[in-house]
């Protein structure tokens, strides 16, 4: 079918029309992106110029893609601070104006900047500071400066910190320490020189409270201060443990009575009473005091002063050089412990086992004379000074001892009748005064046995005690139990226990008095402070075993 021509013109007509008309859909509607702000990217919200001088300001806009980024420039005062439209300004007189650049776009977003005519800063100096300084959490500081030359224009600084969590600052250079850390604290001019000043501050924590150990000895003897017993070491704590600092300097309230170290060691000079006080450092103003008491004792009073293990604060404890020191340095009697190896030898060792002395899982029992070279002592005072020591024998213990009695106690629950007798044999051929102890009523049961078969009765026994299993599994339950037991053992006319040893802590003034009433000595272990010993020598104990030598003389 033929289609007319004045068909097709008029086809063609209307094609045209609806493309003139806008009748086809364009691609992409056009939006215009409008500022939502404008900046000045070179001077500051203050600026300073001379007179004559040009300066071009910068701008910047956000966002960065807007669809018109033009600006309006307005100068305040033309006379005084001329803008032209690029935004140069040029400095006619000296005065004050504000110029302001105002968006095009319709959105009226707008940037200003408080221009002087006049003289710049040269340089900003801290007045109170210099280039680093030290905070403490909580405390603050006033950073003034001051802008040279001092007929600046503008002399307005601005304040930063470079970590707020550190420290902050205020606008007027109030800085207040807030973690430890160190922090920039800078001050700059903001008359567009950006001269500046810095300080780098260390904040830190002072202390709150400082506290005393109460494991430190507070009672000294007044022995010369050769050992504990006439110095000690005072030991603190402080709070909080964050502190920066946890030195303090040491002061004593009378020189003549006790002295005290720039580390903290006191040493008695003669019987009294001073407080050694302990001050912060760190300039807290924090400080604390413990009163030691220095006493004079004398082993005159009657009381037996015993080594504990010999000398064990000079040498390792139980050895033959212990044992010397304590009869060097006059103690009445010198204790040990006691067992009988597989050879039926009487060796000298506190535990059972060789691993606190000689770091050898070994049996003390399994130690002679002949193979004890292969467990050499690594442990113990003052270990270092002494090359080869071994494990003692009873025989070199009463040699080291010399004529001072002899205090041993029987460690060993099955010692031999034979190991019994030797014993005795070797104290019962010494003076008078030498001593068996033992925790267990059996070994002293045993030993009371063999005297009187061996028809000996110038050693005495003694009756260790403390409020553990080793006392009251043997129904032993109080200090009274034991006096009574200690009498008992007595009533059958043959040897019996001589004398009551509990531990210190565990015994009265009236427990004393009624052990002498019924002639039952009173001895004491282990007291290692001139107060306590003090004490016992008021309730005229007979024996006081100590790791110290407490006495004078």
């Amino acid at each position: 079918m033929r289609i007319k021509a004045s068909t097709r013109i008029a086809a063609v007509l209307l094609t045209a029309f609806v493309a003139a008309s806008g009748f086809f859909l364009p691609e992409k509607a056009y939006c215009a992106t409008k500022i939502k702000s404008v900046n000045f990217s070179n001077v500051g919200y203050r600026y300073t110029i001379k007179e004559g001088q040009k300066k071009r300001i910068k701008v910047s806009y956000y966002p960065s893609k807007a669809s018109r980024k033009k600006v309006k420039w307005i100068s305040s005062k033309p006379s005084v601070v001329y803008v032209t439209s690029r935004g140069t300004i040029k400095a006619r007189k000296k005065g004050t104006a504000t110029i302001t650049a105002v968006a095009k776009d319709g959105s009226r977003k707008r940037d200003s900047v408080k221009v002087t005519v006049g003289t710049k800063v040269r340089s900003v100096k801290w007045k109170n500071a210099s280039s680093s300084k030290t905070m403490y959490i909580g405390r603050s500081f006033n950073f003034n400066s001051k802008c040279y030359p001092s007929n600046a224009s503008n002399k307005h600084v601005k304040y930063t910190t470079s970590n707020k969590k550190i420290a902050t600052v205020t606008s007027r250079g109030v800085v207040k320490g807030k973690k430890n850390g160190t922090a920039t604290i800078k001050a700059y001019a903001t008359d567009g020189t950006w001269k500046s000043v810095s300080c780098k501050i260390k904040v830190k924590t002072l202390m709150k409270s400082i506290k005393m150990n109460s494991s430190n000895i507070y009672d000294l003897a007044d022995n010369g201060g050769i050992d504990p017993a006439g110095k000690t070491k005072l030991k603190y704590t402080v709070s909080p443990s964050s502190a920066s600092s946890k030195s303090v300097s040491w002061t004593s309230s009378d020189a003549s009575v006790a002295t005290v170290s720039s580390s903290g060691t006191v040493t008695a000079v003669s019987a009294g009473t001073v407080k050694i006080t302990a001050k912060a450092k760190d300039g807290s103003g924090v400080k604390t005091s413990k009163t030691v008491t220095v006493y004079d004792l004398y082993k005159g009073q009657g009381t037996i002063f015993i080594g504990h293990r010999g000398y064990d604060n000079m040498a390792p404890e139980n050895t033959v050089p212990s044992f010397e020191k304590a009869l060097e340095y006059k103690f009445d009697a010198s204790e040990t412990d006691i067992w009988e190896n597989t050879e039926g030898e009487l060796m000298i060792l506190h535990d059972d086992n060789l691993q606190k002395m000689c770091s050898e899982d070994v049996s003390i029992k399994n130690v002679t004379t002949e193979n004890r070279a292969d467990y050499p002592l690594t442990a113990g005072t003052n270990i270092a000074q002494y090359h080869g020591l071994t494990i003692p024998t009873a025989d070199e213990y009463l040699d080291a001892i010399g004529s001072t009695p002899a205090v041993i106690e029987i460690k060993d629950t099955d010692i031999s009748d034979a190991a019994i007798d030797t014993l005795i044999g070797k104290l019962s051929a010494r003076n008078d005064g030498s001593i068996i102890s033992s925790f267990y009523i059996s070994v002293l049961s045993k030993v009371n046995e063999r005297e009187t078969a061996l028809e000996k009765n110038n050693v005495d026994t003694m009756l260790l005690m403390s409020d553990s299993s080793k006392s009251t599994g043997q129904g032993i339950n109080s200090v009274t139990d034991g006096i009574n037991y200690c009498l008992d053992s007595q009533s059958s006319g043959k040897n019996g226990i001589d004398i009551i040893a509990p531990r210190y802590d565990l015994l009265s003034a009236d427990d004393v008095a009624a052990a002498h009433r019924d002639d039952l000595k009173v001895a004491v272990w282990t007291v290692d402070d001139a107060g306590t010993a003090n004490t016992m020598m008021n309730w005229h104990v007979d024996y006081i075993t100590s790791n110290n030598k407490l006495f004078h003389n």
